[in-house]
């Protein structure tokens, strides 16, 4: 057929297969439609995308607090709850370490450690284990399966996290995402609001020489009465390993929440 002749042809003879398609459609669907059914739940698995990653990074910061209200605590305080747990802090901090590293840190495996930081880290192992004797140091080695070589690599390799944890950005948003993702965070945050409420004007200026006095108590308690721990000899670096800033804001830390406890015991309440 010429092209002439399909020009004639075609305003008769056409065929608008959209519209027949559309007719079809709108057919089934009222067929379906006209029919009772029950409403099918599957579980979803929605596929990542570049697109979503970002849109979700940009509506909730990573570790932060999607919203604030009048109840709402300072993520320092939901953290110096955290810290006041140094157990419980320590298997935290570990997770958001490795949270960071994914997140973009690095972990050099080849630099050097100082043998002075090695030893230092050793005394400190030593001291959290209660190894104090080279008799029972080497007895946990046997026990564990390690020999003195494989022990200072274990060493060297804490020190390279604590290195990584202290490089670059802050730990601290990582140590927020681990609780939320936890769903442990709800539980700190409301004590540290109950305690921000009862302690509204109560814990004192501590540089007042009456107030060291409590200060010292407040240590004793906390390091022999709730850690059931002796009160470590370098203070500020025990402080500094918790994430406090030093030895005042853990001082601080601690008056408050020995200020709180003897509160809550007074309403005959428990404590932590």
């Amino acid at each position: 057929m010429s092209l002439d002749a399909f020009a004639k042809w075609l305003p008769d003879n056409a065929i608008d297969v959209k519209r027949d398609d559309a007719l079809k459609m709108a057919a089934a669907m009222a067929e379906f439609l006209a029919k009772p059914h029950v409403t099918s739940v599957k579980d979803l698995s929605p596929e990542w995308t570049v697109m979503w990653e970002k849109a979700t990074r940009s509506f909730i910061p990573h570790g932060g607090i999607a919203e604030s209200n009048e109840e709402s605590v300072s993520p320092d305080l939901v953290l110096e709850e955290l810290r006041l747990d140094p157990d419980r802090y320590a298997g935290i901090r570990r997770s958001a370490l490795a949270r960071k590293l994914i997140d973009g840190g690095s972990l050099s495996d080849h630099a050097p450690i100082d043998p002075a930081i090695l030893r230092q880290e050793l005394t400190r192992f030593r001291a959290r284990n209660g190894l104090f004797t080279h008799s029972s140091l080497l007895e946990w080695l046997k026990e564990n399966g390690l020999d003195a070589v494989n022990f200072e690599k274990l060493l060297e390799d804490e020190i390279r996290l604590d290195m990584a944890a202290s490089s670059g950005r802050g730990l601290d948003r990582f140590i927020i995402s681990e609780l939320q993702l936890a769903g442990t965070y709800s539980a700190l945050a409301r004590r540290a609001r109950q305690k921000r409420q009862a302690l509204d004007g109560k814990v004192q200026d501590r540089r007042r020489p009456e107030n060291r006095l409590q200060i010292m108590q407040a240590r004793l308690w906390y390091f022999e009465n709730l850690l059931e721990r002796p009160v470590p000899d370098d203070i500020d670096h025990y402080a500094r390993e918790l994430g406090f800033a030093g030895v005042e804001a853990l001082d601080r830390a601690i008056l408050g929440e020995f200020t709180f406890q003897s509160m809550v015991n007074e309403g005959g309440k428990t404590g932590r």
